[in-house]
């Protein structure tokens, strides 16, 4: 609980240095070991487009998500991603061999979009 009370707080306030960036980096690993239970999930989207699913599927998944985090993308799915089983691609969001070749353990794309 004081992890993410701290993970808030240098949200709020951006990160300020080194030393706070390597203890979000600890810090969410800390958390990502205490949902081992849950299979990971990537959230690929733009910064701008804030999904519904979040709330859906959050009791289900151990949800990861770039656009939240203070850490540069390359940075936190070079940390992360290798235990990510699925990857959940929001509305139109641009998806290149870059990221899927992050992916190693990936078993499923889904694509979610908007009809007009």
């Amino acid at each position: 609980m004081i992890a993410r009370k701290r993970i808030t707080k240098i949200k709020r306030n951006n990160i300020n240095s080194t030393q706070d960036l390597q203890w979000l980096s600890y810090a969410n690993q800390e958390m990502l070991q205490s949902n081992d239970d849950l299979p990971m999930v990537l959230l690929h989207r733009l910064p701008s487009f804030n999904s519904p699913l979040k709330d859906i599927l959050q009791p289900h998944f151990h949800l990861l998500d770039p656009a939240d985090s203070p850490e540069p993308a390359s940075s936190f799915l070079s940390c992360h991603a290798k235990s990510v089983r699925a990857l959940i691609c929001i509305y139109n969001t641009p998806l290149s061999a870059e990221t899927l070749n992050l992916l190693p353990s990936l078993e499923l794309i889904v694509a979610t979009t908007a009809w007009r």
